[in-house]
């Protein structure tokens, strides 16, 4: 196949996220931890032109007399535009309680995401043509284009709740151990 370089394009990304956290200490054997940590990143691509795509078959025949076969492709990219974008936020929450030789922690988490996805493919259509006189005289032997755009949207809510013990045996042995539940 060959590909003029119009049919071709450009993607752009971006992101970017935010936290904050709060940690108090209460009654001198009580800690606090609250974060929350949201991000959000975009992709978006685009062609670098903006029309049909279209493609002509190509034969000639070889010096040996064999025959071959290839398309040369020009116009705008099927696959473009398309564009996605991602959101999250997050939220835990952990108390810890100072006992001696023990920390022990109780806590909880929340997540939640979602994306939307726009993959529609031939937005602005094809043509084909079988051969270079078809394509002169305009007589496409195929003209496809999706007329539904095909945008996917998706979220999810995660959480969770915890409870650990992390012992410190002696100076050199550190013991973490505990459960957790999510759902």
């Amino acid at each position: 196949t060959l590909s003029l370089p119009q049919t071709g394009g450009k993607q752009r990304d971006w992101g970017g996220g935010l936290m904050a956290v709060y940690t108090s200490n209460f009654g001198g054997r009580f800690l606090n931890e609250l974060r929350t940590y949201a991000s959000r990143s975009q992709r978006e691509a685009n062609g670098f032109v903006t029309m049909p795509s279209g493609r002509v078959q190509i034969a000639s025949v070889l010096e040996d007399g064999s025959q071959s076969v290839s398309t040369l492709q020009f116009g705008g990219n099927a696959g473009l535009p398309n564009a996605g974008k991602t959101n999250s936020i997050e939220t835990t929450d952990e108390v810890s309680w100072l006992a001696g030789t023990h920390r022990f922690k109780l806590g909880g988490l929340a997540n939640y995401s979602s994306f939307q996805q726009d993959v529609t493919f031939n937005r602005y259509g094809s043509f084909t043509y079988n051969s270079l006189a078809d394509f002169e005289n305009n007589t496409p032997s195929i003209y496809t284009r999706t007329l539904q755009p095909n945008v996917r949207t998706g979220q999810q809510l995660n959480a969770a709740v915890y409870l650990g013990d992390t012992w410190r045996a002696t100076r050199q042995l550190q013991l973490t151990y505990g459960g957790r539940v999510e759902g």
